[in-house]
């Protein structure tokens, strides 16, 4: 799977690849956790465009208040619009480290 940043664009082409795969690069992507609950087993060769919430939203606002056109819809569209897939934000369990004391005090820088 790579992956191409081109005009504001992530270009995404995929060969021989899971959702599994896909699930984890847009964890990467999104920097939040995306698991994968399609229960599809196969693998699959798939294109993926889509602009990044950050490109987006640097655009400028007109004076209405709405963005110009953009290079391309953001990765929610997108996966719905060119793969059949969609995003769904859920709560769920949160990976913690907790300190709970220490042995030594810290030395100063």
């Amino acid at each position: 799977m790579t992956a191409i940043m081109l005009n504001g664009s992530i270009r995404l082409t995929a060969q021989m690849q899971g959702t599994a795969q896909l699930a984890e690069m847009l964890s990467r992507q999104l920097d939040r956790d995306v698991i994968d609950l399609t229960e599809l087993k196969g693998l699959y060769d798939f294109h993926l465009s889509y602009t990044p919430e950050s490109v987006l939203a640097s655009l400028p606002a007109r004076s209405d208040g709405t963005r110009p056109d953009t290079p391309g819809s953001d990765v929610f569209t997108s996966l719905g619009e060119q793969l059949g897939l969609k995003l769904d934000s859920r709560k769920g369990p949160v990976r913690m480290v907790f300190i709970d004391g220490m042995e030594k005090t810290p030395a100063e820088n």
